[in-house]
């Protein structure tokens, strides 16, 4: 079976920020929510962090069986459904494993 890692860039929206910077909770919990998604629908989180010396604040590490579209469908759409309008834009690199 094919696996995939899937790079997820994010560049959050003031809408974030503003909530994050008024409630230091928000970032962690909108995080948790991410994490049960993915484990609900079978996708390993590998890693979060800093997307430097691009236009994105954030990068994100998934590890799948799912091809691109039902990993969009299945993970990303319902991650972007937490609370609408918290990024400003996203884009998906995809790494294909030879295990």
């Amino acid at each position: 079976m094919r696996k995939y890692v899937y790079l997820w860039h994010v560049k959050w929206s003031k809408k974030m920020w503003d909530k994050h910077y008024a409630d230091p909770t928000y970032g962690p919990n909108w995080f948790t929510k991410l994490r049960e998604i993915c484990k609900e629908n079978g996708v390993e989180v590998l890693f979060n962090g800093g997307a430097y010396g691009t236009d994105y604040n954030s990068l994100f590490g998934y590890k799948t069986t799912k091809p691109l579209g039902e990993f969009v469908d299945e993970v990303i759409d319902k991650i972007l459904d937490i609370e609408k309008g918290v990024t400003d834009m996203t884009k998906t690199n995809i790494v294909l494993l030879n295990e």
